[in-house]
């Protein structure tokens, strides 16, 4: 007689015993090269590929980037304005290396403190990507036509002709190359403000966001290497490593004070001085400012997710070789404590051991890598920790 199957049977259709593999955080495979070489490498393409992404969504809109980079950013166009003004020509070429040498210039101070206080790979690694940042940016600047590359179109102010009453828009934009860009002008000056003028605002916000979401992948490639962009960088990994908190969090703080800084210096402060009816709260809260901080925001919050360092899991290995497991990880120079419980297998009812530990998200690709060197039919589980009260280790950023 055929027994038909209660609504409480697990028998409802086939099974295929897999073997699944953990992905537990981006970029695994990254922890795993400890390659000096390698990490030179990626240091220098990194620069490269930031020195792109600068050139197209930064320099050409208008926009600024992040950290100390966006404060000698505002130098650089501040002193653009005042080369301008004595020479009575603007040159791409002066503004170039400006932007770029100021770039390098600005960090040999934080490099030395690197050097002292962080480490000397890591000083080193943030010497390369910003020596091929500043210099491949520099070198971009020379393809023809590149100041007119951007995603989503043209984002400096434009009038139809040229009246009286639009006349403070050609002194901006074409004698002195000024990238400030408001939501609304005075009253005043919106007299033949054309209004495709009202829609370029949204332009450049769309332009800083998609930058945050490139920057942050190769922020967090440099970071998994054991380097840093520099600038604010280098200061908040010290202060993360001293006060033992997230990089992040020392990142926005301090990016918060350097943008505005940055707004003021190289949007407002130069459209004040060259059209003095620039001189409104419109031209101070600019969209080169909002759009910058917005883009600053999402980038923390992605880039806490690609390198997320501050984040602790509870590792939970089933293996017939705990106990080997457990050698081989303490042989390799595991820090964190670790238990070894027995159980009984619920399936083959037989006595087994499990290994559990706790760790940092960041050193879970090492931990499965060598677990899969001891047992490949191990079944490994990770589950996030919500807080850990208690001694637990960290790694210092620049020091392996």
């Amino acid at each position: 007689m055929k027994i038909k199957n209660k609504r409480t049977d697990f028998n409802f259709g086939k099974y295929e015993l897999r073997h699944l593999h953990a992905k537990p955080i981006p970029f695994s495979k990254l922890y795993l090269n400890k390659s000096v070489p390698f990490k030179y490498v990626v240091a220098a393409l990194c620069g490269i590929i930031f020195a792109f992404l600068t050139t197209c969504f930064i320099k050409n809109t208008g926009a600024f980037s992040y950290g100390l980079s966006s404060f000698l950013q505002g130098i650089a166009k501040l002193c653009n304005y005042f080369i301008t003004e004595s020479t009575g020509t603007y040159s791409s070429m002066i503004y170039s290396a400006l932007f770029w040498g100021l770039l390098l210039i600005g960090n040999i101070p934080l490099f030395v403190f690197a050097w002292c206080k962080v480490g000397h790979r890591f000083a080193l690694l943030t010497l390369t990507f910003l020596i091929s940042n500043s210099l491949s940016g520099f070198v971009f600047d020379f393809i023809p036509g590149i100041e007119g590359w951007s995603l989503f179109g043209n984002t400096t102010l434009w009038c139809a002709q040229e009246t009286s009453h639009s006349e403070w828009i050609h002194v901006l934009t074409e004698k002195y190359h000024i990238q400030v860009l408001p939501f609304s002008v005075p009253e005043a000056l919106a007299v033949d403000y054309h209004p495709s003028n009202y829609v370029k605002p949204l332009l450049l916000i769309l332009s800083t966001v998609t930058y945050a979401f490139i920057a942050s992948f190769v922020f967090a490639i440099l970071f998994i290497v054991g380097g840093s962009t520099a600038g604010t960088d280098i200061i908040s990994v010290y202060l993360a490593a001293e006060k033992k908190k997230n990089v992040g969090t020392f990142f926005l703080a301090l990016n918060l004070i350097m943008i505005t800084l940055a707004s003021a210096i190289g949007t407002f402060i130069p459209a004040s001085l060259a059209c003095p009816e620039c001189r409104s709260v419109e031209f101070f809260f600019n969209a080169n400012w909002l759009g910058t901080l917005i883009s600053m925001l999402i980038f923390t919050a992605i880039y806490k997710r690609l390198y997320p360092n501050s984040r602790r899991c509870k590792v939970e290995v089933y293996s017939k070789k705990a106990k080997q497991i457990r050698d081989l990880l303490y042989k390799n120079h595991y820090v964190h404590g670790s238990s070894l419980a027995d159980r009984i297998g619920g399936y083959s009812n037989k006595k087994q051991q499990m290994f559990i530990t706790i760790c940092s998200a960041t050193e879970l690709p090492m931990i499965i890598d060598q677990i899969n060197t001891i047992d490949k039919l191990s079944t490994i589980t990770i589950s996030n920790l919500y807080a850990v009260d208690g001694p637990f280790a960290l790694q210092r950023q620049g020091s392996r």
